[in-house]
């Protein structure tokens, strides 16, 4: 073959091969983008599909946390009422409205907590039933030997030991700090009372404005 041919040819392939190579890069490239653009399009509809559920589920700790307080304050209203000797016909219709207010959100949660969280609500429940039935068997004045005022308020502090702790379970779950607050971890700040010895009460809830039903009372502030 002739050498101007052999030349021509070479020349040919010489400035082929760059444009073809050139190409398939873009191809590549092209193809890396679109691939990055769908990986950022799943990653955004999942978010949208969790956003709901997540807010869902911080709502759903919201009321319970809120739901076992009040509960709580209700059964210390009457507590404070027994031990002053005066009328409480309010704080029983207080206690039972917080009562079954409270037992309807246990009942969601339990169909909405995971495992760790709804052992935690669990000890809760039987917490604050156990407190409800000594304060009631008080107030009807048919306490069984050992159950006093003193004895009520140890359950109290009790009860308060476990609300705080599904607290943190729940805290934890929504990715919020879980550092210790002061005050509440640790327990309710003891204030003198009616019995003899120190009383403990709860902290005030900051949504317990939100949602004091009518006809409530309430309770004193914390002790400092």
């Amino acid at each position: 073959m002739a050498p101007i041919v052999i030349g021509g040819l070479a020349g040919a392939v010489g400035s082929v091969v760059p444009a073809l190579t050139t190409q398939v890069f873009a191809h590549r490239t092209k193809a890396r983008e679109l691939e990055h653009a769908e990986r950022v399009r799943l990653q955004q509809a999942r978010s949208d599909e969790e956003k709901p559920r997540d807010e869902q589920r911080r709502s759903g700790y919201v009321a319970l946390n809120s739901e076992a307080r009040e509960f709580l304050a209700a059964l210390t209203d009457l507590l404070k009422a027994v031990e002053a000797d005066e009328p409480r016909d309010e704080e029983r219709a207080a206690l039972d409205r917080a009562r079954v207010s409270y037992r309807h959100c246990y009942a969601e949660a339990q169909l909405a907590l995971n495992e760790e969280i709804l052992e935690v609500a669990s000890d809760v429940n039987r917490s604050l039933l156990d407190f409800f039935g000594l304060i009631k068997r008080i107030d009807k004045g048919r306490s069984r030997p050992g159950e006093t005022c003193e004895s009520a308020e140890a359950k109290r502090q009790e009860v308060w030991v476990h609300i705080g702790r599904l607290r943190s379970v729940m805290r934890r779950d929504l990715g919020v700090g879980i550092s210790r607050e002061h005050g509440e971890t640790a327990g309710p700040a003891p204030v003198e009372g009616a019995c003899h010895g120190p009383r403990w009460r709860p902290v005030a809830c900051p949504l317990r404005q939100a949602t004091r039903r009518p006809g409530t009372r309430t309770p004193a502030a914390p002790g400092p």
